[in-house]
Parts: structure tokens; sequence; C-alpha cells
């Protein structure tokens, strides 16, 4: 008899990723079904950010050996247009579709279906659609996520340095997300952050990241002297700066799923994690763990 499977499609940026995977991954493992990534279709379609699959750099388990793998971007668009067309033709009968479990587009939330997904033995073949950007769908399988989602990928030279100045003081990771962003924060957050973590935090250094360093420089004015982590420019070098991020102590987020990875991964038992009061529209009203502090 073959295995029972869970099979998500990968879409997005390196954040997106990493909440697709875990949820999925979560889901596999108590469920003790293979995981199928499906890496193409949804990139295939991305054709203002070009974005691509870029779990490879992580420690990432996928099981076994299925014929999903194997699928071309058109048998993929084929499958999920077939799994959504089922949907919403038992939808219009008054049921559910116990193959296909889908986020909530509009007003995403958590959805605690996905903690109570059919057994493999209902459902051999489970297929997920969505983002799942919240910590409750993996929070009991916290540990071994954040092993899996361990760099693997060696770290080029300037960034084991800049982690190693990290590493001689109390190192404080600022991100900023503004460029095409229509959701962006302003310098009044920024500010706010730096200064309720100066009254709790002795001596901070902050190392920023992101997409507008200048802009986040001259944010901060004389809150912060900041030390601008530029090194890394692109999509193809993003598992650094979120490796950089995590070796700090203690962060400052922006609303950005980046962000929320480079806190969540970071492993100091003391961290503290500044997060803006209101994420935006679009994001799971979940988005970020209570233990984490709004401003």
């Amino acid at each position: 008899m073959s295995r029972a499977r869970v099979v998500t499609a990968l879409c997005g940026g390196l954040g997106n990723q990493l909440f697709i995977y875990a949820a999925a991954r979560r889901l596999a493992i108590v469920q003790d079904r293979e995981l199928i990534l499906d890496r193409v279709s949804r990139f295939r379609r991305d054709r203002r950010y070009r974005r691509q699959c870029v779990l490879d750099h992580f420690n990432v388990q996928t099981d076994g050996v299925s014929p999903h793998r194997y699928f071309s971007p058109g048998l993929w668009d084929l499958y999920w247009w077939g799994q959504r067309k089922r949907d919403r033709l038992l939808r219009w009968t008054g049921r559910d579709n116990p193959d296909f479990l889908r986020e909530a587009r509009r007003d995403p939330a958590f959805d605690p279906r996905l903690l109570a997904a059919p057994s493999p033995r209902q459902t051999p073949t489970l297929a997920l659609e969505g983002f799942w950007q919240s910590e409750r769908y993996f929070a009991d399988m916290a540990s071994t996520i954040r092993a899996e989602l361990t760099v693997v990928t060696p770290h080029a030279p300037h960034n084991q340095a800049t982690a190693q100045a990290m590493a001689a003081v109390t190192a404080v990771a600022i991100h900023v997300r503004r460029l095409d962003y229509a959701q962006a924060l302003d310098g009044d957050y920024y500010r706010r952050a730096v200064a309720w973590l100066r009254q709790r935090v002795a001596n901070p250094v902050f190392f920023c990241f992101g997409d507008d360093l200048p802009w986040l420089a001259a944010a901060l004015g004389d809150a912060a002297a900041p030390v601008l982590v530029d090194q890394n420019p692109g999509d193809h070098a993003a598992h650094e700066d979120l490796w950089l991020m995590s070796r700090c102590r203690h962060f400052i987020i922006a609303n950005s799923t980046f962000s929320w990875w480079g806190a969540w991964l970071g492993e100091h038992p003391d961290k503290q994690v500044v997060a803006p009061r209101d994420p935006g529209r679009g994001f799971n009203r979940d988005f970020f763990p209570e233990s984490w502090v709004r401003v």
C-alpha cells in the first residue's frame, strides 16, 4: 500500500515559502504522510516578482518517491485546477471536499481545520492551498521546524564576519520593507520600537536589514547608530540575511513574513521581539505570536 501524502504549492518570497512548508510539514509528521512540494506551478505564473523556490538552502525534509515529483508545470496546473473545480462543485451541493483544504483569502485567520485534518485513511492524498501565516499551525512542532529551517548552504566569509561581530555585542535586528509595498510602516513605528527596547536592554547595537536602508537610517535619526547590513542583495541571497537576523539577540520587525521568520528562528532565551500593532490587509489575524510586543 502506498503511503498517504500531503501536497502543497510553494509561492511568494522566502517568508511565505517557510510558512507554507512549516504548516504542511507539521501535518505530514503528525499524520505520517509523505510531503510533496509543488516547486513550479505558482512561480511560473509570478511575472511580477519572478521568484523561485529557495528552500534548498535549508534542511527541509521531503520524503520518499512519488509521481507527483515529476509533474510538469502544465500537469501541476491541471492538478490544482481539478482540486478547485471539485471543491466548488461540492460546496455548491452543500458538502466539503475532504481532499482539499483551502485557506480563506479575504479575511485570513487561524483555521483550526488544518490541525484537525482528515486522517490518512479518510484522505490518502490531502492538498493544501494557502499561506498559513501563524505559529499556531506548527507550534507543537517548533523544535523540529527550527531544526529543519537551519541554513545548510555554506555562508559567505563576509556574512560569517558579520555574525562574529553580532556575537560580540547585544545585537538587535531591525528589518524594513518599503519598496513596492503598499503597507510600509512609517518612521514613528521604528523610533517607538527603538525607544521601547532601549528601556529594557543595556547597550543594544542595531543591525539593519531590508530593502531601503538609507531611509531607515534617516528615520531612526539620533535614536540609534545603525549598522547597515547590505552585502546580500537579491532574492538569491535572502537566506543569508535571514540567517544573520536569527543570530541577533533581539528584534524589531516589519509587517513582513521575512522578518517574522528572522525573529522566530532566533533562539536566545531572553529575546524580545517588537512588532507593529497591525500587520495590515491580507495578513492572518493571528500573524504575531502572543509573546511578541506590539507598539
